[in-house]
């Protein structure tokens, strides 16, 4: 039986707050593979977030509707 991670809202309200003002990198300086394997560890650490996020109660889905829309 695996231990429940409590997530603390304001370090995960914080965490994303970081992510989105954080400089985002100049594409045309990061060569195609660069991307691709940025695109997969994003997609890895997405998958590995979602049932933590999940077992914390937080609404998994409103946060893919807000991703997705940011990428939009």
């Amino acid at each position: 039986m695996t231990k429940r991670e409590v997530i603390d809202e304001s370090r995960l309200k914080a965490a994303m707050r970081t992510i989105q003002e954080r400089k985002r990198l100049d594409i045309n300086q990061i060569g195609l593979s660069q991307r691709s394997q940025i695109a997969q560890l994003r997609r890895d650490l997405g998958n590995r977030l979602e049932p933590l996020f999940a077992n914390a109660g937080i609404d998994v889905d409103k946060i893919n509707q807000m991703l997705s829309a940011k990428s939009s």
